[in-house]
């Protein structure tokens, strides 16, 4: 005969649906893809946190250095850099943060002044797989999130081709 349960107690199945679907791990580690979002702008990190901070662990860089120290230590899943950052250009440390490790995917994220400079090419040795305007359309950040988690490195290349004639 089954061993009877109060209707509270969780099995070992459950807790780690519960606990996966949290993105906590039963061991309290946490299983989450890690964003790195890089910003100067107080206000933006703490909406970037707001959106993403459900599914995702948030790592926030608020400034390039500081982005640079959390992207060699906690190795994030993707990168999300303003264009405009209070300490460096944005090219610099997109190209620090790529020869440490090509693998990781970087968006750019900034208004669209701040865009018209840009050479798309350079753009893209630089490890950038897209770019997306402010003000931030959440459901569109976090579709393209998403994407770029879920492509392999370097896939989408082709489609800045065209930027470069």
């Amino acid at each position: 005969m089954p061993e009877e349960r109060s209707p509270t107690e969780e099995t070992p199945k459950e807790q780690r649906e519960r606990t996966r679907h949290r993105g906590i791990g039963i061991g309290g580690a946490d299983e989450r893809k890690r964003i790195l979002w890089v910003d100067s702008d107080p206000v933006m990190c703490a909406y970037a946190k707001a959106i993403l901070e459900p599914t995702y662990e948030v790592l926030l860089g608020w400034d390039g250095q500081s982005g640079l120290t959390l992207f060699r230590q906690r190795l994030p899943h993707l990168v999300v850099l303003n264009v405009v950052l209070s300490d460096m250009e944005w090219l610099d440390c997109s190209e620090k943060m790529v020869s440490s490790n090509p693998r990781v995917p970087i968006i750019l994220t900034g208004r669209y002044i701040a865009f018209m400079s840009i050479d798309p090419m350079a753009a893209l040795k630089a490890g950038v797989r897209n770019i997306v305007l402010n003000p931030l359309d959440a459901p569109h950040l976090l579709e393209e999130i998403a994407k770029r988690l879920e492509q392999a490195p370097f896939e989408n290349e082709e489609r800045f081709r065209h930027f470069s004639s």
